[in-house]
């Protein structure tokens, strides 16, 4: 598409050049004898038929550039919207690459993860012993006995007296742990 693009720009230039060499050098060489006599032609002295010659070949010069010009634009304007429709195709490609590998890695992450004991509905527990909040693999032992541990790091400093979190699922299906006090929630899986 792009060489037919530049062929349309080149094209008129050559013709153009073509017809300022060889093609037209003087009107009388391009009527036949009858326009010559119909339009006076025959009457004009040498001088006047080169002048006026001069003035078609000059004429018929401005014509063609104008011509090749806009030519020109109307293709230059035809390849820029094919080149920014091409690199709007590209972006919209690689944002679908992009959430595509995005999204194997969380089906990846939830095969990839053991299976853990059978929870379905979210609950709220005590986190036992003592709880500072979490900066890692932190390990949360709730005192219903089940065990969870962070999945994700990240750090929350928690320094409340009140340790009650809610264990839910996200809307993914995985497993959210909220600290009911301040609001703040991580990524968890049961361990035990």
């Amino acid at each position: 598409m792009c060489y037919l693009l530049v062929a349309l720009v080149i094209a008129p230039q050559a013709f153009a050049e073509e017809r300022n060499g060889a093609a037209f050098s003087a009107i009388e060489r391009e009527m036949s004898a009858e326009e010559r006599r119909a339009t006076g032609i025959d009457s004009l002295s040498a001088d006047e038929l080169d002048a006026l010659n001069q003035w078609l070949i000059e004429r018929f010069d401005q014509v063609q550039e104008t011509v090749s010009a806009e030519v020109r634009e109307e293709v230059r304007e035809a390849v820029l919207e094919e080149v920014r429709e091409a690199d709007a195709a590209e972006r919209e490609a690689e944002i679908e690459r992009r959430v595509a590998i995005e999204v194997e890695a969380a089906k990846q992450e939830i095969v990839d993860a053991p299976s853990e004991p059978a929870v379905s509905e979210p609950f709220e527990a005590v986190v036992q012993g003592r709880f500072s909040g979490w900066s890692g693999k932190t390990v949360f032992p709730l005192d219903n006995g089940q065990v969870w541990r962070q999945r994700h790091g990240g750090r929350y400093r928690h320094t409340d007296d009140d340790h009650r979190v809610r264990i839910y699922k996200n809307l993914l299906g995985m497993w959210q742990m909220k600290v009911l006090s301040t609001g703040r929630s991580v990524p968890v899986r049961r361990i035990d």
